[in-house]
């Protein structure tokens, strides 16, 4: 629904945010903005998919199945690109 693509966009400027506040550690930092970031993301796309499908439903069919893919997202961005050269002129190279 347009609610995960309005997150996309929501998920998009937070992650920013955060790799430029550094407010922890480089992969602290991208753990906790990644798993922050994905749950507005989910959150709002619920909202709107609830309006389609029922609240009962929505959990089943719009949430659930993307935990385990969201989780592995985070952790591969948080642990992955934390330690390699990606983004050298945001202090993320070590």
């Amino acid at each position: 629904s347009g609610g995960y693509v309005l997150g996309f966009c929501l998920q998009a400027f937070l992650m920013g945010w955060f790799v430029e506040k550094q407010l922890w550690s480089r992969s602290m930092n991208l753990l906790v903005g990644g798993l922050l970031s994905c749950a507005a993301q989910m959150g709002l796309g619920v909202c709107c998919l609830a309006q389609f499908v029922g609240w009962n439903h929505v959990w089943t069919i719009g949430f659930v199945p993307f935990i385990p893919g969201e989780i592995l997202k985070v952790l591969f961005l948080s642990f992955g690109l934390s330690s390699t050269k990606f983004f050298p002129k945001l202090g993320l190279s070590r």
